[in-house]
């Protein structure tokens, strides 16, 4: 996504990309649940891919400092600039738009909903209901006992959205409970930028300081 922003941008050049990231809701993830960046994504599909991603638009650290450098593309994210209150935003969207709330962060699609509710919690032990209910809590949006009672709480998966999955990956039962049951790694096993990112802080620090804001190629 991060990157079809920046080809579009550039292609009809547009100079902003607006965002609807807010840390006083959504937090951040620690670094060692979802690191990403182009050069993991490519060694794991070179490694356990079928399929070359001819089409796939990855966000090669050579692209982006271009399009960030050369072209000049800024991302700019509103919502860290003002006070946002989630539950007051929700309200003023069903209220105008007849929006209807999905049930909780990132569920909002089927394969989102799996993700979150049901493989990285079985699979790596990482509840995302921690970033967003501490962000809440450390924004004063809710209490501390709120987001405790809510954590108490499992996180509700969908049996249907299971079998939805195995479905579209085309995996039998039993495949599905190998891939989860294998031995567990992170982004530390294979080829990644982390690196080279740890080398150039002080260059990504000077950029983020001069309004490109650089960091955000990191998360």
């Amino acid at each position: 996504m991060a990157a079809t922003l920046y080809m579009a941008a550039d292609k009809f050049n547009v100079k902003y990309i607006f965002e609807g990231h807010s840390f006083r809701t959504e937090g951040i993830s620690p670094l060692g649940w979802l690191y990403m960046d182009a050069k993991y994504i490519s060694n794991v599909q070179k490694i356990f891919g079928k399929i070359k991603l001819k089409t796939f638009p990855n966000l090669w650290l050579s692209s982006w400092i271009k399009w960030m450098i050369i072209k000049k593309i800024k991302k700019i994210r509103p919502l860290w600039h003002i006070e946002h209150n989630k539950e007051q935003t929700k309200k003023m969207l069903s209220e105008v738009y007849n929006w209807k709330w999905y049930g909780g962060h990132h569920l909002e699609n089927k394969i989102t909903a799996f993700y979150h509710t049901y493989f990285l919690p079985r699979r790596f032990g990482f509840d995302h209901r921690y970033n967003n209910l501490s962000a809440l809590v450390r924004s004063g949006q809710i209490s501390r006992k709120n987001g405790l009672t809510q954590l108490y709480e499992p996180p509700k998966s969908d049996p249907e959205i299971v079998e939805l999955f195995k479905k579209r990956l085309s995996l039998s039962n039993e495949k599905f409970v190998e891939l989860m049951t294998l031995p567990k790694k992170s982004y530390r096993d294979y080829k990644t930028y982390k690196p080279t990112f740890e080398r150039w802080c002080p260059f990504f620090l000077f950029n983020g300081k001069s309004g490109f804001n650089s960091l955000e190629f990191l998360y």
